[in-house]
């Protein structure tokens, strides 16, 4: 999700704390370290990553997940695809 959607909804939330303080320019660079992160950890491992709102049921998730440790194989980023559509 891009950092504006987090900065209206934390300040949906009403939180002065969050209101005063988290800007986008704050939450725009920890969306870059972040992205920089995964792509380390990719290097070293299995990362898999997957759309918090398009996970769908865990079963499916667990599923998808199990394949892919059975694949085997080399650090790699996988990206989970939409599995609320299936």
């Amino acid at each position: 999700m891009p950092p504006f959607f987090f900065l209206t909804h934390a300040h949906s939330r009403e939180r002065a704390c969050e209101v005063e303080s988290v800007t986008l320019d704050y939450l725009s660079k920890l969306d870059a370290e972040y992205v920089r992160f995964v792509d380390r950890m990719a290097a070293k491992t299995l990362v898999i990553r997957t759309d918090w709102e398009k996970f769908g049921e865990a079963r499916k998730l667990w599923k998808h997940v199990s394949d892919e440790l059975a694949r085997g194989g080399g650090p790699r980023l996988v990206d989970v695809p939409d599995l609320t559509l299936s």
